[in-house]
């Protein structure tokens, strides 16, 4: 069962990318991996040229090794105010079934905005610790998250 407290939230007045769209299949139509379709509980990243910008994490985001900035809390729409949890315990999408309780994650690097084991020498920092073990890929569950280039030591 995931849980989340206590997290930490940005409170940094970002907003959305305008190519990205979080909110729940039945208002957008397109299908993604959180709650209800949603983008709600993705890996985001902050923009290098846009200020206050978020966007899903990249399975390419550019040059090694990546940051990532915290998970989403909400489901806005392209352009809209988001909140970020940048610290604590919070809600995360496998995009695999190796996670294991106990070790660390990242992004994914082969599907935006979901979270994988962490590797050596893959794009994304370790960023924190399963707490559970999803069973299946798209499953919600409990992570604890380091912050802003929290696992780069």
């Amino acid at each position: 069962m995931a849980t989340e407290s206590p997290l930490i939230h940005d409170g940094g007045q970002n907003t959305l990318s305008t190519a990205n769209d979080a909110r729940r299949s039945s208002i957008t139509g397109t299908t993604l991996s959180g709650p209800n379709g949603s983008g709600q509980f993705y890996w985001v990243t902050l923009s290098t040229s846009v200020n206050r910008t978020a966007a899903f994490a990249s399975t390419a985001p550019g040059t090694t090794p990546w940051y990532p900035y915290g998970v989403l809390q909400n489901t806005p729409q392209p352009g809209g105010a988001v909140d970020v949890g940048i610290f604590g315990i919070t809600k995360l999408i496998a995009g695999t079934t190796t996670i294991l309780a106990g070790t660390q994650i990242s992004p994914s690097s082969t599907v935006s905005g979901l979270t994988s084991p962490w590797a050596a020498n893959q794009i994304y920092l370790r960023c924190g610790i399963a707490l559970e073990a999803p069973t299946t890929v798209g499953q919600v569950f409990t992570a604890l998250i380091y912050g802003p280039q929290g696992g780069s030591s």
